[in-house]
């Protein structure tokens, strides 16, 4: 299951801003920290960090390119040669990542958590997640015009009070 850029990023906003508001634990244990890591993969956060390095990789080619077109045999050559190398990578963010859950969550309600994913219900919720999320998306795009389209009316009407035209 692959996700969109924008899947990967509302993912990682998701993580960082559930993680944001507790205290975080100075030294997670081991058993947080494998708990975490079990739940960061449960749930799907590690594939954004998969999808990552093959975009990243296309977007560096592809700006070389528009400078050294004549290169793009090596380039493509070269960056499947060194493909393994930074794949290899995303276990450092799933492992900041994992660090990051353990310190924010104890190691009770880490277990809990990593036993929600392993359940059915987690493991559905897993694989509705992108496309939750892209109707989610698309739903928050006509949700802010919409309110863009008030504010601008109400802002007119506010404005013609004062005597001006906008």
């Amino acid at each position: 299951m692959n996700l969109s850029l924008r899947q990967s990023l509302v993912l990682g906003l998701a993580l960082v801003s559930g993680l944001a508001a507790p205290a975080f634990a100075a030294d997670p244990s081991a058993a947080q920290l494998a708990s975490a890591r079990q739940i960061i993969v449960a749930s799907g956060v590690s594939r954004s960090f998969d999808a990552l390095i093959p975009r990243v990789t296309q977007q560096m080619a592809n700006s070389l390119l528009v400078t050294r077109p004549e290169l793009k045999a090596d380039v493509d050559a070269s960056l499947q040669v060194l493909a393994p190398q930074f794949q290899a990578y995303t276990t450092e963010m799933l492992d900041k990542a994992a660090a990051i859950l353990a310190g924010a969550m104890t190691e009770d309600e880490l277990k809990q958590t990593a036993s929600f994913f392993g359940s059915p219900a987690g493991k559905k919720y897993v694989q509705t997640q992108p496309a939750v999320l892209d109707q989610l998306m698309n739903s928050m795009t006509l949700w802010t015009q919409n309110i863009s389209e008030r504010m601008v009316t109400a802002l007119r009407a506010e404005m013609k009070k004062r005597g001006k035209e906008i």
